[in-house]
């Protein structure tokens, strides 16, 4: 199998645009967090319409990444549309994202 170069330029891979949706009608607050915000409750909050549904837009690069939301402040959740994976760092398990093409 040969492998191929897909950027010459590190800089040259750019962050594509990914939209997170969660529903929970009781939250109070929602964050997506993961490892592409280290995750950090308080670096993407997301938004509540009147049917319940939270989303946001997130410029993510590609790559696999793992995922969930922090309803509340406090309790993890994982998104139960994507696939679930064991994070090898934490040990613990978190949904999967695929960004870009593999």
């Amino acid at each position: 199998m040969k492998l191929r170069q897909v950027a010459n330029d590190p800089s040259a891979i750019v962050a594509i645009p990914q939209q997170f949706v969660f529903e929970h009608k009781s939250a109070r607050r929602v964050a997506i967090v993961g490892d592409f915000n280290n995750w950090d409750p308080k670096a993407n909050a997301m938004v509540r319409d009147a049917s319940g549904l939270w989303s946001t837009i997130l410029p993510i690069m590609p790559g696999r990444h793992l995922f969930g939301f922090m309803v509340d402040d406090s309790v993890f959740t994982l998104d139960p549309q994507k696939p679930k994976a064991r994070d090898p760092d934490l040990g613990s398990e978190g949904s999967v994202l695929m960004v870009g093409r593999p």
